[in-house]
């Protein structure tokens, strides 16, 4: 029983490793600005105008731009766990009225994202997708259903404003030689607050940032060995945004399992 409990406990840490990279650096747990004409969230370096490369209209988001020329690079450092320190880069494509798509490419992994935008905000539709592993193998994350919002609307963007989204999903797990060697299904819930405002130093210069905590809970049974064995993880996620920039820092902790900071390196159009 304990050493299929391990198993279980390493598969859940690798699929959240995966899972908290990807859309999510992370999620952009991004409700916007607008009406705070009075705070002040510009950057005091110089970051190239943005404003002719991005989309109008509900995908329109300045606390987390998008454009066909939009790329940010980030440089994930881990403090703690069994992941490499590594960079990487998200693009934007396929833009329509209502959605567009955000691909995160790692060294050896690529993950593409469907968004939907709305009035009450953006919404990542995907908890995790699809996950290709250049080194082989794979973690498969199929979301059945998703609801509520990532970034909030521009014009909720306050201190104090909180939200949510909920994702049903079911995994599978294999190795590089296509053998599945896990699994399961359940859902993740993930709540933000806006919790204020701070000025942070990143490799990309230094932001007049918006603050904001969310918790991600991973509510899954897990199957191993012909075992489903029920488990609950919870990412404590801090992220600072910066008007017209977007995520520019965020810290990640799997309880005492492992923590990570992820900084903006820089951003281009």
């Amino acid at each position: 029983m304990k050493k299929h409990k391990a198993i279980v406990n390493f598969l859940i840490v690798i699929c959240v490793i995966i899972i908290f990279q990807l859309g999510c650096d992370w999620k952009k747990f991004t409700p916007n600005s607008g009406s705070q004409s009075n705070t002040n969230t510009e950057s005091k370096k110089d970051v190239s105008d943005n404003s002719k490369s991005t989309v109008s209209g509900n995908c329109s988001n300045a606390y987390h731009p998008v454009g066909e020329n939009i790329q940010r690079k980030y440089h994930i450092d881990y403090a703690s766990g069994p992941v490499p320190d590594q960079d990487y880069t998200e693009k934007y494509s396929d833009f329509t009225n209502d959605g567009f798509v955000a691909k995160s490419e790692f060294e050896k992994v690529t993950s593409t994202i469907n968004w939907r935008c709305t009035s009450d905000g953006l919404l990542a539709t995907q908890y995790g997708n699809s996950i290709d592993m250049k080194s082989g193998g794979s973690a498969k994350i199929e979301t059945i259903k998703s609801s509520g919002v990532t970034f909030l609307v521009e014009s909720r963007w306050k201190q104090g404003e909180k939200w949510t989204s909920e994702y049903q999903i079911t995994e599978t797990i294999t190795d590089a030689k296509g053998k599945q060697v896990g699994g399961g299904e359940g859902t993740v819930t993930q709540a933000s607050e806006i919790v204020g405002t701070e000025e942070v130093k990143v490799p990309a210069g230094t932001f007049q940032t918006f603050k904001v905590k969310n918790q991600t809970t991973l509510n899954l049974t897990i199957k191993v060995g012909g075992m489903s064995v029920p488990s609950k993880t919870t990412i404590e996620t801090t992220v600072w945004f910066a008007k017209d920039v977007g995520v520019v820092k965020s810290q990640n902790n799997i309880g005492s399992i492992m923590s990570a900071t992820t900084e903006l390196l820089s951003i281009s159009k």
